[in-house]
């Protein structure tokens, strides 16, 4: 899939997520454009979309899919790399 698409797709799941009020799909969609926006090399971006979905995981106590867990753990440690332990905060904890 084609990166232009997939940002599209990402914020048409966000929006109907949203209409939905399904703090899940909120969660999963703020993941998957934390990821787009990542991949686009904006990371400063890309660590408040993760924060936001990280932050919305601890005040509903959602765990993420383990199936997912090795696609997110390399996201947090090019976060970390780029911007430091400090600037990615709490995105990591998820």
């Amino acid at each position: 899939m084609r990166a232009p698409r997939a940002h599209d797709d990402a914020y048409q799941a966000l929006a109907a997520g949203l209409t939905i009020e399904s703090q899940t799909r909120i969660i999963e969609s703020f993941e998957c454009l934390g990821a787009r926006v990542l991949a686009a090399d904006d990371p400063y971006k890309a660590v408040r979309v993760l924060g936001a979905s990280d932050a919305l995981r601890q005040a509903i106590g959602y765990q993420r899919f383990a199936l997912h867990q090795p696609g997110y753990d390399p996201a947090i440690a090019q976060l970390r790399s780029s911007l430091g332990d400090a600037a990615s905060g709490r995105s990591g904890n998820g």
